[in-house]
C-alpha cells in the first residue's frame, strides 16, 4: 500500500511538477490538490472551494491519501494529525528555494499569467483579488513587489502567510525559529537546487518505483499573448541592479537564514541522517 503524503507547496518551487510526480503513485480518486489558505479578508477571496477545504477536513482526510496545496504548517499539521487516527505512518514533504530566485520567479510569473495567456490572472480562481489588482489593475513594479512579498519561506512554515495573499506585517525573529522548529516535524525537506538528488531520496523513502519527474508550470514556457509594460518583462537577478539585489535580499534576510537551515538539513538526508526530525 503507499503511504499517504502531505505535500506543502511553495509557490514557484518545482511544486505542480512535483504534484504532478507523486500524483502519478496514487488514484486519482485518491489525490487531492487544494490551494487552500487559514487565512484571508473578506476581499481576497481564494478559489478552489477553500472554505470547503478548512471546513471538511475531517471528510478529506478520511477519503484522500494525497493532499497538496499552497497552505501553511498548520493546515499541514492538522491533515497529519487526521491521518494519525487512520493510517499506521504517513509522510508530510515541503520543497525549499532559494529566496532572491523564488521571487523573481513568482514575480514573472505573474506577470505572465496577467498578459501572456488568455483570461490572465481573472482565470486563476485560486489568486487573491489583491494580486489581481496589483498586477492588473496598478500593473506593479518588481521593485514595488519586494517590499510587499516578504520571508513567504518562513511566513509559511510559522504559519503566519497564507501563500499567495500579501500578508503586511513583516516577519520577524519568533517567526524563523518558529518555522524551524516546524520544518523539523516533516518527514522530508527537499531542495529546489538540488531537485534530481531530492527526487531520488524521495523516492526511495516513499517505495516508488518510478523517478521519471516530469516538469510542470515552467514560467518560461508560458506563451505570450499580450504585451505588458516593458519594466515589467522578464526579470532576472543577473540584471538588477545593486541596489535592488541588496534590497532583495535584506527584504528576504530571515527566508535566507531558513533556506541554509533547510539545506543543512538535506545535507543529512543524504547522508541517511534523520537525526534531526523533531
Amino acid at each position: 500500500m503507499t503511504k499517504p503524503i502531505i505535500f506543502l507547496h511553495i509557490p514557484k518551487s518545482a511544486g505542480t511538477s512535483l504534484c504532478d510526480y507523486l500524483g502519478q503513485f496514487y488514484d486519482d480518486e485518491e489525490n487531492y490538490f487544494k490551494c487552500a489558505y487559514k487565512f484571508g479578508t473578506p476581499q481576497d477571496k481564494g478559489g478552489y472551494e477553500n472554505v470547503t477545504f478548512t471546513n471538511n477536513l475531517n471528510e478529506i482526510a478520511s477519503r484522500y491519501k494525497f493532499i497538496s496545496g499552497h497552505f501553511n504548517f498548520e493546515l499541514a499539521q492538522e491533515v497529519s494529525n487526521l491521518f494519525k487516527e487512520k493510517y499506521f505512518e504517513h509522510a508530510m514533504v515541503t520543497f525549499l528555494r532559494e529566496p532572491a530566485l523564488r521571487i523573481i520567479s513568482c514575480y514573472n510569473f505573474l506577470v505572465k499569467i496577467n498578459y501572456y495567456i488568455d483570461g490572465g490572472i481573472a482565470k486563476y480562481s485560486h489568486l487573491p483579488e489583491s494580486i489581481y489588482y496589483l498586477f492588473t489593475i496598478k500593473k506593479i513594479s518588481f521593485e514595488e513587489f519586494i517590499e510587499i512579498y516578504d520571508n513567504i519561506q518562513t511566513k509559511t512554515f510559522a504559519s503566519k502567510n497564507p501563500m499567495w495573499f500579501l500578508y503586511k506585517e513583516r516577519a520577524n525573529i519568533d517567526d524563523l525559529e518558529l518555522a524551524k522548529i516546524n520544518l523539523r516535524k516533516f518527514n522530508f525537506i527537499g531542495i529546489f537546487e538540488e531537485i534530481e538528488a531530492s527526487i531520488h531520496i524521495l523516492s526511495k523513502n516513499m517505495g516508488y518505483n518510478n523517478t521519471t519527474f516530469p516538469r510542470s508550470n515552467i514560467t518560461d514556457d508560458i506563451i505570450f499573448k499580450h504585451e505588458p509594460p516593458q519594466y515589467m518583462q522578464n526579470i532576472k537577478f543577473e540584471n538588477l541592479s545593486n541596489n535592488t539585489r541588496n534590497k532583495l535580499m535584506l527584504f528576504n534576510e530571515l527566508d535566507y537564514e531558513l533556506y541554509y537551515f533547510a539545506k543543512n538539513i538535506f545535507k543529512m538526508i543524504k547522508q541517511d541522517d534523520y537525526s534531526w526530525r523533531l
